[in-house]
């Protein structure tokens, strides 16, 4: 059986300084004199405008001091001081959502559970899919051992690499086999001067990439 869990209320921080405040009859102004904190911070405290106070260093000085001056119970400053950690970076709107919550507390039940399970799943399925189809769908690469151009003395050279994907490799229009990880080798041999060696991969798609190999085969003189 699943248990609803329910989202505990927030202490409000501001609620009880006013509180605080009243009982002992002490006015903003006469406690602006007595602890040295600007009005205004005051105002901001008792409206949860934490993020008025500035950075948290600030506003966790500015409360644990209030909160000395009113008498608080060393409960209450360990449970606001953890709170504002959190609430004093938040924005004066980002507090009527959390008051909301705290009028209506969110339930998880098993339906929720069940509905974002689920969700999960099929957005999970739909990248897999995406996945495969981008892989099966696009060109296959070509990586050579050697560079794209160099210079040699020897009439006969081996052309090697290997090609991903690939439903077949030509070299200069002759298909090559290619092994099933994927590498190949190629003997070829070189007449004197340029040598443009052009390699095509396809796949059944026939998505295909080219790749051109220049030699320059110089023969020792």
């Amino acid at each position: 059986m699943f248990r609803k869990k329910k989202i505990s209320h927030l202490p409000d921080i501001g609620r009880h300084l006013k509180r605080l405040r009243q009982n002992k009859k002490i006015s903003l102004i006469e406690a602006e004199a007595a602890t040295k904190i600007k009005i205004q911070y005051l105002e901001a405290m008792e409206n949860n405008r934490l993020s008025a106070l500035g950075e948290p260093i600030y506003a966790q000085g500015f409360l644990r001091h209030y909160l000395d001056f009113l008498g608080a119970s060393e409960k209450i400053k360990v449970e606001f001081l953890q709170d504002i950690r959190w609430r004093q970076s938040l924005s004066t709107n980002d507090f009527s959502q959390i008051d909301k919550l705290k009028k209506n507390p969110v339930f998880i039940t098993p339906k929720i559970l069940a509905a974002s399970g689920l969700t999960i799943v099929v957005l999970g399925l739909a990248a897999y899919i995406a996945i495969a189809v981008n892989n099966f769908s696009r060109p296959p690469l070509i990586a050579l051992d050697q560079p794209m151009e160099f210079k040699t003395r020897y009439e006969r050279m081996s052309l090697s690499g290997s090609v991903e994907a690939a439903a077949f490799l030509k070299i200069n229009e002759e298909i090559v086999p290619v092994e099933q990880s994927g590498r190949f080798q190629q003997n070829i041999k070189l007449k004197n001067g340029l040598n443009e060696i052009e390699l095509t991969a396809a796949n059944r798609l026939n998505r295909q990439t080219k790749k051109l190999v220049k030699i320059l085969y110089e023969p020792q003189s």
